[in-house]
């Protein structure tokens, strides 16, 4: 399984840095007992109703604590989410990058998602993830994702290169089929962007930057809509969204599993380098592209050409 060490991350470095001090007091309380335990040893329900653990999340998550232990419960004693044979102490640490991030810790509201990835449990965000937190920065006027279907396409703005579309078509009716994905955003200040990836494209993406993406039940595979519009929408913020610090680490914790990419070919992270040049005062920054973050080679990521645009309107004509 290969994978690249997370640095940086201020975020990942305090859930990890918290749980190896929960392991530490859990060996510390069973050393005196008649037959001590490792604290790998327990299982999540053990864990999570373990004083040592409950004292350290209330110290994170204050008020918050009680909600989280049951919603860690809840999701992985759901045996739909697979985490049956994921380490207990991994699961802890995904799920406390979604509270970091003030994210709802259930798999089936597409917001974040807790998955299995061999003994490790992995954060993944989902668009409806990225779209609340652009929200709560209080720069964006809009901002969505959406699928795009035969016919929507319409064609490329001369000027920007930048693609057109007339989503007034009745698509159910007619029985078109889905060709791409697009995400658009509109700045208060007056910018906007869009930008479209076809099936094709976003194919090629997931084979080559998720691992899990031949497996049946790989989150590609049972809710490709969902992975296609949260690519794009992560694309366009990372190279041209306002940021904020929740923004921007979601941006790169996203598909870690404790401090390692499992499932992407990445050079580590560093935000404590990353140049902030604030808005407002409320942690917004300017719009830069999230280099070593991102992911992807620049041509995805870039607006996509009136050659390229061209192209794809006549292959589905």
């Amino acid at each position: 399984m290969a994978s690249n060490k997370i640095s940086g991350n201020p975020v990942i470095d305090k859930n990890v840095s918290e749980v190896g001090a929960i392991k530490k007091e859990i060996a510390n309380s069973e050393s005196g007992t008649r037959q001590p335990r490792k604290a790998s040893e327990l299982n999540i329900s053990e864990l999570m109703h373990n004083k040592a653990t409950q004292k350290h999340i209330e110290g994170l998550l204050r008020g918050k604590s009680s909600q989280f232990i049951a919603s860690v419960l809840s999701l992985a004693q759901d045996s739909n989410n697979r985490l049956g044979d994921v380490a207990p102490f991994s699961i802890l640490t995904a799920c406390l990058t979604a509270a970091a991030l003030d994210l709802p810790i259930n798999n089936g509201l597409g917001f974040a998602y807790i998955i299995p990835y061999g003994k490790k449990a992995q954060f993944q965000m989902g668009w409806r993830g990225f779209f609340q937190l652009a929200m709560r920065t209080g720069q964006y006027e809009d901002i969505g994702a959406r699928i795009v279907y035969e016919g929507e396409l319409v064609g490329v703005d001369a000027w920007s290169g930048e693609p057109e579309f007339d989503f007034s078509i009745d698509r159910e009716a007619e029985g078109r089929r889905p060709i791409g994905a697009m995400a658009y955003l509109v700045m208060k200040n007056g910018f906007r962007k869009r930008l479209f990836m076809t099936i094709e494209e976003l194919e090629r993406h997931a084979q080559k930057y998720s691992k899990s993406y031949s497996r049946s039940d790989s989150v590609w595979k049972t809710n490709f809509e969902a992975m296609a519009k949260k690519t794009v929408l992560k694309l366009l913020l990372g190279r041209y969204g306002v940021m904020s610090f929740q923004l921007e680490t979601a941006l790169v914790s996203d598909q870690s599993a404790d401090r390692e990419y499992v499932d992407n070919e990445s050079t580590s992270v560093d935000l404590s380098v990353s140049e902030v040049k604030t808005d407002d005062g409320n942690g917004a920054s300017s719009p830069k592209p999230i280099i070593d973050g991102e992911l992807v080679e620049d041509n995805y990521g870039e607006p996509v050409t009136m050659a390229e645009m061209q192209a794809t309107l006549d292959a589905i004509e």
